[in-house]
């Protein structure tokens, strides 16, 4: 024989058990909000942390090319007597 629910002993249980409901479907509510928002500000700070590194590995790489990291690029004069400077340890340390 299936079980029924039994009336309400009061007519205020029936009120009470119904302000509860809406209180625990209000605070889950509340924790779907908090978790979405915690979820969009991982996504943003994923992003600017990602942007970040890219800008870091641009200017690292700008630095290189104009000539070193950290220096400021040479000019043709200075590019020219590091290259004999270059060749001519070479020639000292030929195999």
């Amino acid at each position: 024989m299936p079980r029924t629910l039994k009336p309400p002993a009061s007519p205020y249980t029936a009120l009470i058990r119904a302000r509860a409901r809406r209180e625990q479907v209000r605070l889950l509510d509340e924790l779907r909000r908090e978790r979405e928002k915690a979820d969009y500000a991982r996504t943003v700070a994923d992003r600017r942390a990602e942007h970040a590194k890219k800008q870091r590995i641009a200017k690292i790489v700008a630095r290189a090319e104009a000539g070193g990291y950290g220096q400021r690029p040479r000019t043709p004069a200075e590019d020219h007597v590091r290259t004999k400077i270059d060749e001519s340890w070479m020639d000292k340390h030929a195999w």
